[in-house]
């Protein structure tokens, strides 16, 4: 039985009064609009701030809610996969700034989603290419937004197993995976987002498979604990082996003290060895003992390369290096003179025979200094550094000849010249002039 408030209510919406049809839509009206504000209530509120990840809050979101980004700068690409939600900054783009932290991905990348609201962000991204969204209040912010169809959005799917080594099977929605056979660790890359099949098989143990789903821009994690066939396995072997080279090669090879002479030479192998810790010595005449501590685990072969480092030989001959005040005298050792750089002071002469020497030097103006000896000792460089004593200077030889000055007042006059041997024969000379060149004696000089 039916009250008398409905069936005022159906006679009204059965009217076919204008009045009353409007009444009735304002109603409903009302209703829907009661009904999106009772929903809205249950649409939460996120806050996000500066530290914080934008990215882990929308993981978490719901369609209808709303987050809001305090102050700050925030480095990360966003991937909003929710529809029907809203992103915007707390006090708006000049204090909240998101910045791309990878070369070929946009600061957010907005998958086939609806409704999605970005607004109030400082954008700098690393893409040339920017969209366009409009605040509430008109303004238009630049903002880095890739929307991705289907067809392109990809995840990554990261297999794991225990134990490890396993063959890893793909199926997509779009197929089997074709490409090389990969065992586990393995990290599928660019996987088409929806569901896939993943197959792992070792051998000894029970093939295992699993369905993952795969959103984009995320890394989903397959990992399988293997079953063992429960197959009888072979005892593991008890002891390892080592094998050991070096440069050059024929060194005697000793294991903890215990040495085989010309048994083991490198290049070998000691098979047989114990699990743990051994010394390895290798031996080489004419080089230095190489030793090395090896980990030998059993079932394995340590490899060794040793590179040994020759003996320092004692040295067999020794130099001498001789100086001279002033320099460049010649060089005479034992006897013996030399061209070249080692000719004269100042000279090294290397690669001479532990010993006595003698050293003797010579230069024009100077009394040779020398012979002496001097001892060379092996290794070592024996200085020598001589003084040389110059020569006296020899006087001028006596003057033989002389010179007569003859002048008259006036002058002009023809003079000669007659000594004890007869008179002067010569051209006519006139005063003043002067007989040079004169044996030493008597002259005398008359007007002719």
């Amino acid at each position: 039985m039916k009250t008398k408030e409905e069936k005022e209510l159906v006679d009204k919406y059965k009217t076919k009064d204008t009045s009353a049809k409007i009444a009735l839509l304002g109603l409903l009206a009302a209703l829907l609009i009661l009904l999106f504000a009772v929903a809205s209530v249950s649409a939460a509120e996120y806050q996000v701030h500066e530290g914080e990840s934008i990215q882990a809050v929308i993981n978490m979101a719901n369609p209808g809610d709303t987050i809001i980004v305090h102050n700050g700068t925030y480095t990360e690409n966003v991937v909003v996969n929710r529809s029907n939600i809203a992103l915007r900054s707390a006090n708006g783009s000049t204090v909240t700034i998101v910045q791309s932290n990878r070369t070929v991905m946009h600061v957010f990348n907005i998958t086939d989603q609806n409704n999605v609201t970005l607004e109030g962000f400082t954008i700098i991204d690393v893409s040339a290419a920017l969209n366009t969204t409009r605040n509430d209040k008109g303004h238009s912010h630049a903002i880095s937004a890739l929307v991705l169809p289907p067809q392109y959005q990809k995840g990554s799917i990261r297999v794991t197993s225990e134990p490890s080594g396993a063959t890893i099977g793909l199926e997509t929605e779009d197929g089997p995976f074709v490409g090389p056979i990969v065992t586990t660790p393995y990290t599928y890359e660019k996987v088409s987002t929806g569901y896939a099949t993943i197959s792992l098989s070792l051998v000894g143990y029970h093939d295992w498979s699993t369905d993952v789903q795969v959103t984009a821009g995320q890394t989903s994690h397959a990992h399988a604990n293997l079953i063992p066939d429960h197959k009888p396995t072979p005892p593991p072997p008890a002891t390892g082996a080592i094998s050991v080279a070096s440069m050059p090669s024929g060194a005697s090879i000793c294991l903890d003290g215990q040495c085989w002479g010309m048994l083991y030479k490198t290049p070998d192998m000691i098979p047989e060895v114990e699990p743990g810790y051994h010394t390895v010595e290798l031996s080489l005449v004419g080089y230095e003992k190489w030793t090395k501590e090896v980990n030998v685990k059993a079932g394995k072969t340590f490899p060794i390369h040793a590179t040994l480092t020759p003996k320092q030989q004692p040295p067999t001959t020794g130099t001498i290096r001789i100086e001279s005040s002033p320099s460049g005298a010649k060089v005479e050792l034992d006897g013996q003179t030399f061209l070249g750089p080692i000719a004269t002071t100042t000279a090294t002469i290397p690669n001479l025979d532990p010993g006595r020497h003698t050293v003797k030097l010579s230069l024009d103006g100077y009394y040779d200094w020398g012979p002496k000896e001097v001892d060379v000792t092996a290794g070592e460089t024996t200085p020598v550094h001589a003084t040389m004593i110059p020569k006296p200077t020899p006087p001028p030889p006596p003057t033989t000849t002389g010179a007569i000055s003859v002048q008259s007042s006036p002058s002009g006059a023809t003079i000669g010249l007659e000594s004890e041997d007869g008179p002067f024969v010569g051209l006519t000379i006139t005063t003043p002039h002067t007989f040079t060149d004169l044996e030493l004696g008597m002259y005398q000089a008359i007007r002719i």
